[in-house]
């Protein structure tokens, strides 16, 4: 990399804190990733932009990355629809906490493909079922109100359900069929990306 392409991905004006630059540059491109849902190709669009910024950088500053120091063990998920939810919002939860305090972009790709490891572990769960309806394309990323999604559980586990199988069960346009079958699509679709 050379001065003027540093430059033209990292502008600043002489006498900026160029630290204090990056760390609020670093923390608007992580407010970035933690509104969107999981989606390896998204991922990997923002990480190449954002890639361009760090390396300029650290050229600018004379350092080198550093690499991530992040570990963390994933809660894993079973048939049961609601611990396997409650363990699945855990996950992000933690995953969404490290990626706010992540400060190397290192660190930020350890933690999205944890994010990306927990989305699919879960959908995995559901793509099993192999339940008959479609989804438009444009929700297939469109992730539901985790409270309608409890309240569905609870309704569901009322019922005298419990297994995710158990799914199958209940009416096509009922909220937990529908979100089946939107995470069916979404493995589907991250299959083919990787």
């Amino acid at each position: 990399m050379t001065k003027e392409d540093a430059l033209l991905h990292f502008p600043h004006e002489v006498g900026d804190d160029l630290e204090e630059l990056f760390e609020d540059r670093l923390f608007e491109f992580k407010q970035k990733l933690l509104v969107v849902s999981p989606s390896r190709k998204l991922y990997e669009i923002h990480l190449k932009r954002f890639k361009k910024v760090s390396d300029a950088f650290l050229f600018l500053v004379n350092e080198s990355e550093v690499e991530s120091s992040i570990s963390i063990d994933l809660k894993s998920f079973d048939e049961n629809l609601s611990q396997s939810w409650k363990d699945f919002n855990d996950n992000k939860n933690r995953l969404k906490l490290l990626l706010s305090n992540a400060a190397t972009l290192n660190d930020i790709v350890a933690v999205l493909s944890l994010m990306l490891a927990n989305m699919i572990d879960y959908s995995v769960l559901f793509e099993e079922l192999k339940l008959e309806g479609s989804i438009e394309e444009m929700t297939v990323n469109k992730e539901p109100d985790a409270m309608e999604v409890t309240a569905a559980i609870q309704g569901f586990n009322r019922r005298g359900f419990h297994n995710i199988s158990e799914i199958i069960e209940l009416e096509s346009d009922n909220m937990l069929y529908q979100e089946a079958i939107r995470l069916s699509l979404w493995y589907k679709k991250e299959k083919h990306v990787g």
